[in-house]
């Protein structure tokens, strides 16, 4: 199983490194919960998966509600967001016409305050869509074959200009092209753990 292609460098704004999943320093990324607190991933290209994908992050939530992973500056576009304090919300948006398709979201096993690996995935023969939750499945809808809306710039925490902000911390955001089964899912929570011997 190969990884897309390597992330391109990011641009950091008012974020600092903390602890991470595995329990060590620097492991993740601290966002204020503020407008200027947030990372941009340029994309040319490198994160465009255009027919299915699959994005894997850990995210430690501390507010209501969110961007955890959300593609485009402006407008609608691919997302991962906190919806509440227990919920994570999945949408899928077509490219070109950036309309939106029927969104997933779920409050089974998401914890505030705590680690959490979240997960969507789209595969674009079936149509289907699908929403983890610590490696598990916890919602799979049928929403329409289409192109994503995934050539656009990845933003994490924080959009500027947008009145949403996360607050918590981000770890090992990874991207395929491809959508994983649940199986690949869990065999990667831990492919960014650290050693600690």
């Amino acid at each position: 199983m190969e990884k897309l292609k390597r992330n391109p460098s990011a641009i950091l704004s008012n974020v600092k490194l903390a602890d991470g999943p595995d329990k060590l320093k620097g492991g993740a990324y601290e966002f204020k919960g503020r407008p200027d607190s947030y990372i941009k991933i340029p994309n040319a290209g490198r994160m465009d998966t255009r027919k299915s994908m699959t994005i894997l992050v850990w995210a430690l939530p501390k507010n209501r509600m969110g961007p955890i992973v959300q593609f485009a500056k402006k407008g609608f576009a691919v997302r991962l967001w906190m919806m509440r304090r227990n919920m994570v919300f999945a949408e899928f948006v077509s490219r070109g016409t950036r309309k939106k398709k029927p969104y997933l979201a779920s409050v089974n096993g998401v914890s505030p305050w705590k680690w959490n690996y979240f997960g969507l995935s789209y595969d674009r023969p079936s149509g289907i869509a699908t929403l983890f939750v610590n490696s598990k499945s916890v919602l799979r809808k049928r929403i329409g074959s289409f192109d994503l809306s995934t050539n656009h710039d990845v933003f994490l925490g924080a959009r500027p200009g947008d009145k949403q902000f996360f607050r918590g911390r981000l770890s090992c955001l990874q991207v395929f092209d491809k959508a994983l089964r649940s199986h690949q899912v869990a065999n990667m929570e831990k492919s960014c753990f650290r050693s600690t011997g």
